[in-house]
């Protein structure tokens, strides 16, 4: 590969990741990048060959943005944060199923979905998209998708952002921990352990509040010591379930972690729910038939992919009224084998 070819590849790169337009001078460009200014505008030139760039006589040197309403590719992009992956690069359980959903309905419109980590390897290093839209599966950076966006539509999944500008199909992750806390209280228990997960993402974040509000509601004094991390099983010892004034509930972040629980209290002599109830959130597709079966929050995940997939066919066709962007499904409470009433 020679000089010029080389900076044409690490300028594109740059201009994917979202570099602005107009671009700085050639001049400006080849003392950024080190190389004289007759190799920068050969890399220049050569980008605008390709169709990424266009000179404007006078204005200056400009990314050029592909037609929307051009060629179709048939495809939308789900992009997912690394952290719902696996060690084993596996797909956890809750988005399978919201993926093999979106999938499904994909097909129905003659639709394939495209899977990336970053929106930007949804565009071609020649600026060409390699979908029709995106569909930005319980991001946890939003500023990410503020180039792709330059491209293509962008629908959120999961997450319901106030400040976000773009289209979104989302549960209320608040109300819906605060309602199944509320069950928990509403059946004589109010020393409530929560076990939550990393704070900086949208859906634990608001599941935390929801958990505080529904016991300040009840007029639950909030005990910091009783807001475990995942990561801190070791602190679910005799002293949380026994003593004078003993947990005898834990509301967990999602039923992985309602799992991970349920095997600790088994091994640890813990019967479930006589000693103490445990609820879930989520409601995965083997929730229904763990011994006990788990109480927790149907979170409608197969709706998720569905609406998600329909929403961004309707903003393709410009068949999505405004009233329309932002959706919310509800949720459920599934009461099974994991709670009692507290004696």
């Amino acid at each position: 590969m020679s000089k010029y070819e080389e900076i044409a590849e690490r300028l594109k790169r740059e201009i994917l990741a979202g570099m602005a337009s107009p671009l700085p001078s050639e001049r400006e460009l080849a003392l950024r990048f080190d190389v004289s200014y007759i190799t920068m505008r050969r890399a220049i030139g050569e980008l605008v060959s390709r169709g990424m760039l266009s000179r404007e006589h006078g204005r200056g040197i400009f990314v050029k943005t592909p037609e929307r309403d051009g060629e179709k590719t048939m495809g939308l992009g789900f992009v997912t944060p690394e952290r719902i992956w696996t060690r084993e690069h596996v797909l956890s359980q809750y988005y399978s199923e919201v993926y093999c959903s979106a999938v499904w309905e994909a097909q129905q419109f003659g639709y394939h979905l495209v899977m990336a980590f970053r929106p930007e390897d949804l565009m071609s290093l020649e600026g060409r998209r390699k979908v029709d839209a995106v569909l930005a599966v319980c991001p946890d950076d939003m500023s990410v998708f503020k180039n792709i966006a330059r491209f293509l539509p962008v629908i959120v999944l999961g997450h319901n952002y106030p400040e976000s500008p773009y289209p979104a199909v989302f549960i209320d992750d608040f109300a819906a921990a605060g309602k199944i806390v509320s069950y928990l209280i509403s059946t004589g228990h109010r020393r409530i352990a929560h076990l939550y997960g990393n704070d900086e993402v949208w859906s634990f974040n608001q599941r935390r509040r929801g958990y505080r509000q529904a016991l300040a509601d009840a007029g639950i004094p909030f005990d910091p010591e009783l807001e475990i991390t995942t990561n801190d099983f070791q602190l679910l010892s005799s002293k949380l379930i026994s003593g004078t004034d003993p947990v005898t509930a834990f509301f967990c972040h999602n039923d992985g972690t309602a799992y991970n629980l349920l095997n600790f209290l088994h091994e640890s002599g813990i019967r479930v729910p006589e000693t103490v109830s445990v609820v879930g959130f989520d409601d995965l597709s083997g929730s229904a038939v763990w011994c006990p079966p788990l109480t927790t929050v149907n979170n409608p995940k197969v709706e998720l992919g569905q609406c998600g997939i329909r929403m961004a066919v309707e903003l393709l066709r410009h068949e999505l009224p405004p009233k329309d962007y932002r959706q919310e499904l509800t949720c459920n409470l599934m009461i099974r084998k994991t709670t009692a009433r507290k004696n």
